[in-house]
């Protein structure tokens, strides 16, 4: 039927918008707390990195390599560049400042945050990864032309330059595609991780930047790709 009182419409349309309005006000809430509880757990402490301003946890700092960290070799004849914890910055006052300066809801903040605290393995790059770079499988689309005897090329794709022994960290490529699970890691729990981050592809999704890799690690230019989440003022 039609509402033909005005007035009476009008009383339904404020009870309606409140209540629309009551239930995002316990939806966003809910993410609130969601997003305390993840950061309670130490494995989900989330650090950035001095050199490259890229967000890790204690156990990603195991695997993942710094582009800008110096670079040593261990007694394995291990190539190590490691990220360094900024002993400034502050996890809460990082998520204010995410919250006042992009606008976004509780919800797209925890599954943002929530998607960097998540490890899966590349059965194609043959690498670990975290869930906020699911299309950073990367590679180059030509393989390299070398010299006759010489160490140094190029990637024509690119024109990046290309070196057949090298100590600085193995570069993968300047295009990238989505990460493929191991099917080693495809563990049921894993799958259901997957399945969360492809739902929210768009939200928690960090774009890929290709640079001149090799150049900028020995610069010392290369900025972090983790920054689809601003980094806090200081």
């Amino acid at each position: 039927f039609f509402f033909t009182d005005t007035a009476t419409t009008e009383i339904y349309t404020q009870a309606f918008v409140g209540s629309v309005r009551c239930v995002q006000e316990t939806v966003s809430k809910l993410f609130m707390k969601k997003l305390e509880l993840l950061l309670e757990d130490e494995n989900n402490t989330l650090f950035r990195c001095v050199y490259c301003k890229k967000l890790f946890t204690r156990s990603q700092k195991q695997w993942m390599t710094c582009s800008k960290a110096k670079i040593f070799i261990d007694f394995h004849g291990k190539v190590i560049a490691e990220h360094m914890a900024d002993r400034s910055w502050d996890i809460n006052k990082f998520i204010h400042y995410v919250r006042q300066q992009d606008k976004i809801s509780w919800r797209e903040l925890y599954w943002k945050i929530w998607a960097h605290t998540v490890i899966l393995k590349c059965g194609v790059c043959d690498r670990n990864f975290v869930g906020a770079e699911i299309g950073h499988c990367c590679y180059h689309s030509q393989i390299p032309r070398f010299n006759s005897g010489s160490n140094k090329g190029v990637y024509p794709c690119c024109n990046a330059p290309a070196v057949r022994f090298d100590t600085a960290p193995k570069v993968l490529g300047c295009a990238a595609t989505n990460h493929q699970i191991s099917t080693t890691s495809a563990t049921k729990e894993n799958q259901v991780f997957l399945s969360k981050i492809m739902q929210r592809y768009q939200i928690v999704a960090e774009p890929f930047k290709c640079s001149n890799f090799t150049e900028d690690i020995k610069k010392g230019d290369l900025k972090g790709i983790n920054d689809s989440l601003p980094l806090s003022k200081k």
